[in-house]
């Protein structure tokens, strides 16, 4: 598999995996995903030169921030995520790596596929960190490997990441579900 740049040729099927793969609530506008900005990285993986998706992170101080990752449907279970979690650890050996989950709660109705994405986290080195923030409407809990991320820099990066300096007003810390705290390091 290769990663590399995304470049403007790449914009419809990145939008078209984008609009697949994530809720409407949990997409942002489009044109922040392809923003050209100093902090925002947008990659492209491929296969034989096939696009196989796409990943979005953030840069902020010594944080490499996870915004999205999605993989196309003929290339899902063949370790693309892994592949990219391994290729990110190694472009950025001494950085900490933030990314958020939907915060698992049983009477959610993908409540298996939040605590399968919690899980294949874990397995590539990520533990939660004991953040939990709604954002707009959106519950999640924060993961992270090689060191904590505060909620001051996770507000940081939502700032960069939604293009807002406001975010501290659509932002909110929550207290972390107990069933979970038995996963914390």
């Amino acid at each position: 598999m290769q990663i590399r740049t995304a470049e403007e040729r790449d914009y419809e099927n990145i939008k078209a995996l984008y609009e697949e793969a994530f809720p409407k609530e949990e997409r942002k506008e489009f044109a922040l995903i392809v923003r050209k900005h100093p902090n925002v990285r947008l990659e492209v993986m491929e296969e034989d030169n096939q696009f196989c998706g796409f990943l979005t992170y953030i840069l902020y101080r010594d944080i490499v921030f996870g915004d999205y990752l999605a993989v196309t449907d003929n290339m899902r279970g063949k370790n693309v995520g892994t592949q990219v979690l391994t290729w990110i650890k190694e472009k950025y050996p001494d950085q900490r790596i933030g990314l958020e989950i939907e915060t698992p709660d049983e009477t959610a109705p993908n409540q298996e596929q939040r605590l399968r994405r919690k899980a294949f986290y874990e397995r590539n080195g990520f533990s939660l960190t004991g953040l939990r923030a709604r954002v707009y409407v959106n519950d999640y809990c924060l993961m992270s490997r090689g060191g904590t991320i505060t909620m001051e820099e996770y507000l940081e990066v939502l700032r960069i990441m939604m293009d807002r300096p406001d975010m501290e007003n659509i932002t909110k810390e929550l207290p972390f579900p107990d069933e979970l705290c038995v996963n914390l390091p």
